[in-house]
């Protein structure tokens, strides 16, 4: 999310210092970047001491990453998001259910492929056509020798399990796509209202806001 800001916010600056003629005609056919934040939260809910702490952080930040996901790691058993792992040991991880990795079997040794194991079900539920192997797709939540097609296949079938990643688009295409925010210059409310004309004169285009002062 920190890249997106930045890039915006040079954007944004580009028009504040001076430099506006460069940029202008861009402006004035694009409105500049806007950025949309995902959608969805993974919680891993960390119950056990067999793994170490950093090792279960470093999971969650390599699929955020890599998916493009908020990913969070909580010591509240109680903890929930649009997709819930629970690591823990033996009883506790006999009474959680769905989404447990059982630290206490798996062991350090072979925490990653129980969790890959894990994690694959619950992103890629049995049942969901996929386009490349299930292997594939453990593979790429093990965090080794994954393939390029898994990781687009998974990002893919995010919206599935309730996840939307975050989007950087020109201004043009967040109206055209319904989700861009009140204009902040003159260049975007030129945009904003020409969207909305092209809405009003047919039904293919997706753009559901309105413009400053229209109900």
């Amino acid at each position: 999310m920190r890249a997106i800001l930045a890039i915006v916010t040079l954007v944004a600056a580009m028009t504040c210092f001076g430099e506006v003629r460069p940029q202008e005609e861009v402006l004035r056919r694009t409105g500049g970047l806007v950025a949309r934040e995902g959608r969805g939260r993974l919680v891993v809910v960390n119950l056990q001491r067999t793994v170490p702490e950093k090792r279960v952080r470093e999971k969650a930040a390599y699929l955020s990453r890599l998916l493009g996901i908020r990913a969070d790691v909580s010591a509240d058993a109680n903890a929930r998001g649009t997709v819930t792992v629970v690591l823990a040991e033996g009883a506790k991880a006999a009474a959680c259910g769905r989404g447990v990795v059982d630290t206490g079997v798996a062991g350090e040794q072979g925490f990653d492929v129980a969790f890959a194991r894990t994690m694959a079900k619950l992103f890629v539920p049995d049942g969901l056509s996929t386009r490349c192997p299930r292997a594939d797709i453990e593979s790429l939540f093990r965090g080794d020798s994954f393939t390029l097609a898994a990781r687009d296949e998974v990002r893919r079938l995010l919206p599935e399990v309730g996840f939307e990643p975050a989007v950087v688009a020109t201004y043009l295409t967040a109206c055209r796509e319904g989700w861009a925010p009140a204009p902040t210059n003159a260049f975007q409310k030129a945009i904003w209202e020409r969207a909305l004309s092209e809405k009003e004169r047919g039904p293919t285009n997706p753009i559901r806001i309105l413009p400053p002062g229209r109900k």
